[in-house]
């Protein structure tokens, strides 16, 4: 448990220095949601039905937006805005233009402009915002369910997240390997989703799949089990309850939470990565 508490901390602080969640590095991109935005306007003016969740999706756009531009310094010198504002532009907008307008070509071809013209935030962008936000837990002691609301410490600095904004975070960290922290997010999402039962972006299996990654991840096989046992009623093809059984086999000598002595440097450093290796990548 040690050693990966130890990888855990060195992933972490490979990102201080890195990726694009430093405030200066992400004014640029205001630019491209400022297009974003007048390109989302001039469609819908040319629908005549157009999606509740479009317009909601709109408006959270251009409130967001509004408030970076007016003071970018600040905006961006919060960690979950600096997430929110990747996340917008890096899934959102792929979410609006794969699903939303399937057969809007004409919009999607504009997205996909901003695609080649490289002016659009990438993955590695998203998972910096995110650990990011984990330093930042770390650091000041931060409780998952208040730093959701938007709650640094006792100060509101911002609008709480959405579900679907609190599964981004907890499947970030579990690409990254931090799965204690990746629970406690995923947990929150489940909560979340659990008691607002309005329009979801994100399903309920997905969310139960990565929390029971995360507690794979952290050799919590009796919590997971339960949470596996969920997955399978939900979808019995779910890789996740193929990977459980097979790590469970593996380590069935696993007690009290401690590896088995001969699982080599590589599986002690994540021990999926023996099963999935297609899927996850040691951080050392």
């Amino acid at each position: 448990m040690s050693i990966l508490l130890a990888s855990c901390f060195i992933l972490l602080l490979s990102y201080v220095n890195s990726g694009l969640s430093e405030s200066e590095t992400l004014i640029k991109f205001l630019e491209t949601e400022k297009m974003f935005i007048g390109d989302l306007e001039d469609y819908i003016e040319r629908q005549e039905s157009v999606l509740h969740v479009l317009r909601k999706k709109l408006l959270n756009f251009k409130v967001e937006h509004s408030d970076a531009v007016e003071n970018p310094d600040s905006y961006f010198s919060n960690e979950l805005n600096r997430f929110l504002f990747v996340k917008r532009l890096f899934s959102d907008v792929e979410l609006l233009s794969e699903k939303t307008f399937k057969t809007a070509d004409t919009f999607k071809s504009k997205v996909n402009s901003y695609k080649r013209g490289n002016i659009l935030p990438s993955k590695n962008d998203l998972s910096a915002s995110v650990l990011s936000i984990a330093r930042l837990q770390e650091a000041q002691s931060l409780r998952t369910d208040k730093l959701a609301k938007g709650i640094f410490g006792d100060v509101k600095r911002r609008s709480g997240l959405s579900t679907e904004d609190c599964y981004q975070v907890g499947k970030q960290l579990n690409a990254a390997h931090v799965y204690s922290s990746a629970t406690e997010w995923l947990t929150e999402a489940m909560k979340r989703y659990d008691e607002y039962y309005d329009q979801h972006q994100v399903k309920a299996v997905d969310i139960l799949e990565e929390l029971a990654l995360s507690f794979i991840g952290n050799n919590r096989l009796k919590d997971a089990e339960g949470i596996v046992e969920k997955v399978s009623r939900m979808n019995s093809k779910s890789h996740v309850v193929e990977l459980f059984f097979k790590y469970a086999d593996r380590l069935d000598s696993l007690k009290d939470e401690k590896l088995p002595t001969d699982i080599d440097t590589e599986e002690l450093c994540h021990p999926i990565h023996f099963f999935k290796s297609n899927i996850f990548t040691c951080p050392i």
